[in-house]
């Protein structure tokens, strides 16, 4: 390669950063992901690695000493349990001759670099998407399974970076709405009494709802006892109606209201989650939701919830290899023959769910 070459991928190297930044700055525009709701405590570093116990702590109170006696030595606990590898995902994007032939087709010589920086603006912008929805199907996959599972590119599981958090059986349990006298009040309660069985947090409690369970909470088990519930849903959101700024800008959640069920000590948001897209991981997956329609989870935005990003091996401006980190890195490489420019994309994380029996899930049978 000439030097005039090598300086054109350093260039695009260090270019490509920001088609990415403005693509980011337009995706996030409207919120986040809702990723950054069920683990919004972030961690990023250069390790290929994390420990588990590390983040899941809970250090014992202060002694008092008496006068002139010396201080109590408290000595740092290292984190215990299992490293976990954690998984790297990578995608590149081949611009070939047919591809570049295709942008100058009808175009003026001059009109090249525009349309140019226009594909690689779709083609960051298809990255960035791919990688939002992944991790907003992870995050919620994490909490409603208590697994953390990425996939490979024919849908297994990773054997090097599943992580079972091993939920306790009855923190998943279940609710048959087919049967007489079925009432999603009782449904509720059940998932409620299992939550606080586990010392979750009373404050800000999230019922996160597929769509049967919000069709149960307004027409069941009756037209009469549904209307009730929809005014004490409205009158106790209009007293309460500091929602919790968790809720701001996250992209597809919706607060249907705060509602107090019979029987329970403290009022639960209800909100659904509807992202206006659906997810499948290859081309030939069939689509599904990404919240599925029988199951609902209930946590607490006080419980602290992680992600962790790991390091990544990119090219550098001068064309070498160096580890960063970071939720999605861009870099580019080039094949000879044929001429043929590499667009890379890279990211490695993994979601550690703190308690995960403070996480409840329930499923529904409703036909």
């Amino acid at each position: 390669m000439s030097k005039n070459s090598k300086n054109t991928v350093n260039l695009f190297t260090h270019t490509i950063s920001l088609f990415y930044e403005d693509v980011n700055g337009d995706l996030t525009a409207n919120g986040s992901g809702l990723d950054t709701f069920l683990f919004p405590s972030n961690r990023s570093s250069l390790e290929s690695e994390v420990q588990i116990g590390k983040y899941i702590t809970n250090p014992e109170g202060v002694t008092f000493r008496q006068k002139d006696s010396s201080s109590h030595v408290r000595p740092y606990k290292e984190g215990k349990g299992d490293f976990y590898t954690i998984p790297r995902s990578s995608e590149i994007t081949p611009i070939s001759e047919n591809l570049r032939d295709s942008i100058i087709v009808g175009a003026q010589s001059n009109a090249f670099d525009d349309n140019h920086a226009e594909l690689i603006t779709q083609i960051v912008r298809d990255h960035a998407i791919g990688y939002n929805k992944t991790r907003i199907k992870l995050a919620l996959d994490t909490l409603r399974t208590g697994i953390f599972t990425p996939l490979d590119e024919i849908g297994r599981p990773l054997e090097e970076g599943t992580v079972v958090h091993k939920r306790k059986p009855e923190n998943d349990i279940t609710y048959d709405f087919t049967a007489t006298g079925a009432d999603i009040d009782t449904a509720l309660l059940n998932v409620y009494n299992a939550y606080r069985k586990q010392r979750g947090s009373i404050a800000n409690i999230c019922m996160l709802m597929g769509q049967g369970w919000l069709h149960a909470l307004l027409t069941l088990p009756n037209e009469a006892k549904a209307l009730k519930r929809i005014a004490s849903i409205q009158s106790t959101t209009q007293s309460l109606n500091m929602q919790p700024p968790q809720f701001e800008d996250i992209q597809g959640l919706y607060v249907v209201g705060r509602y107090l069920i019979p029987g329970a000590l403290a009022p639960v948001w209800i909100l659904g989650y509807d992202p206006g897209m659906t997810w499948k991981q290859k081309v030939t997956d069939t689509e599904s939701d990404f919240m599925p329609y029988d199951e609902l989870l209930c946590f607490s935005t006080n419980d602290e919830r992680w992600s962790v990003f790991g390091g990544i091996d990119v090219l550098n401006d001068a064309g070498k290899i160096e580890r960063t980190t970071g939720e999605l890195t861009f870099d580019t490489y080039f094949e000879n023959d044929p001429p043929t420019q590499i667009m890379r994309s890279q990211s490695r994380w993994i979601y550690i769910p703190g308690d995960i029996n403070k996480v409840v899930r329930s499923t529904g049978t409703f036909a």
